[in-house]
């Protein structure tokens, strides 16, 4: 796919000089810096959005090795957080 994206930008760049080459190139940009946050956003909102399994294996390892659980590091006064999207026990 970015290979095509490429090419077609080299394309477009050294075959089709006209007036409006200056708009196509601050178009261009524009969108290669957009492209390039959207790429480097990935890992650390998209990612872990998806899939959530590591961060939730890494807080039960946590707890594990500190010997606790969840109704010891809960704030007093107040319930354990519980998935809301798990079928009730009830």
């Amino acid at each position: 796919f970015f290979f095509f994206f490429f090419f077609f930008f080299f394309l477009l760049f050294f075959f089709f000089e006209t007036k409006t080459m200056g708009k196509v190139k601050n178009i261009a940009t524009i969108g290669v810096v957009v492209g390039g946050l959207i790429l480097a956003s990935y890992p650390i909102v998209i990612a872990p959005y998806l899939d959530s399994s590591q961060y939730k294996n890494s807080q039960e390892e946590f707890l594990k090795q500190a010997k606790l659980t969840k109704q010891d590091i809960q704030p007093a006064g107040l319930r354990v957080w519980s998935d809301p999207f798990r079928k009730r026990d009830d």
